[in-house]
C-alpha cells in the first residue's frame, strides 16, 4: 500500500504560461466584486460563490496534500491567523463536487466556500491542472455514494475504473 506523500502547495508559483486561475463556471473577471451589492446581471448563488473566490484566494493559508493523487486528493488546510484546520477535497471544479469541513460550507448550500477557492487556485498553477479539474474529472478507484452539496443536496452515485457498462450509464 502507498503511504500518502504530503505536498504543501502554499509556496506554488504560477507554472510559467498557466491560464486564467479561475474556475470555467466562475463570472469574468473584475477587480472586485461588492460584499454588499449584487450586481442585477448575475444571481445569488454566482456573487455568493465569486465572493468566496475572490477572498480564499486572497488568503494566506497552508494547504498540504495527504493524499495519494496530485490533483484529485485530500488535503489539510490551516488558517495561520486564526489556527483552525479544515479538511478538502478535491473531486472537480463545478460546485458541489469538492467537500470542506468549515461550517460556512456546511450550511451555505453553494458547493463552495473561501477553503476550496483557495485549494483550487493553487492546484491550478501546476501545468495542465485546470484541464483536468474542468474536462477530466475524477474517477475513484472503486465505486462510490457521495453527497453532493449545492442549492439542494443530493445523493449521487460515481463510478469507479472497474464499473461495468450499466453501472456507468446510471450515473449519467
Amino acid at each position: 500500500m502507498k503511504s500518502a506523500t504530503r505536498k504543501n502547495l502554499s509556496d506554488k508559483k504560477p507554472a510559467s504560461g498557466s491560464k486564467s486561475t479561475r474556475a470555467s463556471n466562475a463570472l469574468p473577471v473584475q477587480s472586485t466584486l461588492s460584499r454588499i451589492h449584487k450586481p442585477d446581471d448575475v444571481t445569488l448563488e454566482e456573487w455568493q460563490r465569486t465572493l468566496r473566490r475572490q477572498f480564499g484566494e486572497k488568503q494566506n493559508f497552508s494547504v498540504v496534500n495527504v493524499g495519494l493523487h496530485p490533483l484529485f486528493s485530500d488535503f489539510v488546510l490551516t488558517n495561520p491567523q486564526s489556527g483552525r484546520t479544515y479538511k478538502i477535497a478535491i473531486r472537480g471544479a463545478a460546485p458541489g463536487l469538492n467537500y470542506c469541513s468549515c461550517p460556512d460550507y456546511s450550511i451555505n448550500n453553494l458547493g463552495t466556500c473561501k477553503h476550496i477557492e483557495f485549494t483550487l487556485q493553487k492546484l491550478r498553477q501546476e501545468q495542465g491542472a485546470e484541464k483536468q479539474l474542468t474536462e477530466g474529472g475524477y474517477t475513484p478507484p472503486y465505486s462510490e455514494i457521495y453527497l453532493s452539496y449545492g442549492l439542494k443536496r443530493e445523493i449521487r452515485f460515481r463510478p469507479g475504473l472497474g464499473a461495468s457498462a450499466e453501472w456507468v450509464a446510471l450515473a449519467k
